[in-house]
């Protein structure tokens, strides 16, 4: 397991996680933590950013929530792609700015900018003033809030459901026409 990155099998558990939400219609909590895709592997392994992208499209497809939790690290290739394209990203906070979350190395990122970088630069708290992150919880807070946000969202959709049942009960021919 070469720093936590996600080759081909990772990925398969990751898009069979995904199929279990879809066919049981529940939400879909992802904690992150890798350290990027195995691309020294093969091109099969890069490929499974593209894989898991269409996983999670497929999930909310069907309307059901995808929160991210964000833990120490995540980086390369699963910051790319299905950690930003999360509902609800929750950031794992902790000294000096948090989880690590970030596509490139630091290095790589002050070499290619020619400039220094901010000390709190590539951690949840960062990404926060970004826009990137939602909110940033110590750990022990994480699963209480997912609770808290679960409920007003699946409340929500089901009171969603019901009204759009209401309509069609009231007014048969509007289901005609949005299938036409």
């Amino acid at each position: 397991y070469i720093g936590g990155s996600i080759s081909m099998n990772e990925s398969e558990c990751m898009l069979a996680s995904v199929q279990t939400a879809i066919e049981k219609k529940c939400p879909y909590i992802f904690v992150s933590a890798s350290g990027g895709m195995r691309m020294m592997t093969n091109m099969l392994s890069l490929m499974q950013m593209t894989r898991m992208t269409i996983g999670i499209n497929e999930l909310k497809k069907n309307n059901l929530p995808y929160i991210v939790v964000i833990s120490n690290p995540t980086t390369g290739g699963l910051s790319a792609s299905i950690v930003s394209t999360s509902d609800i990203c929750i950031g794992e906070g902790g000294p000096n700015g948090g989880a690590t979350f970030a596509f490139a190395g630091r290095r790589i990122v002050e070499a290619t900018q020619k400039t220094e970088l901010p000390s709190d630069f590539q951690t949840v708290s960062w990404q926060k003033t970004k826009g990137q992150v939602d909110m940033i919880l110590d750990r022990k807070d994480i699963a209480p809030t997912i609770g808290t946000l679960l409920s007003i969202l699946l409340k929500k959709q089901k009171s969603e459901n019901i009204e759009e049942n209401d309509s069609l009960i009231e007014n048969p021919t509007q289901e005609t026409k949005q299938a036409s």
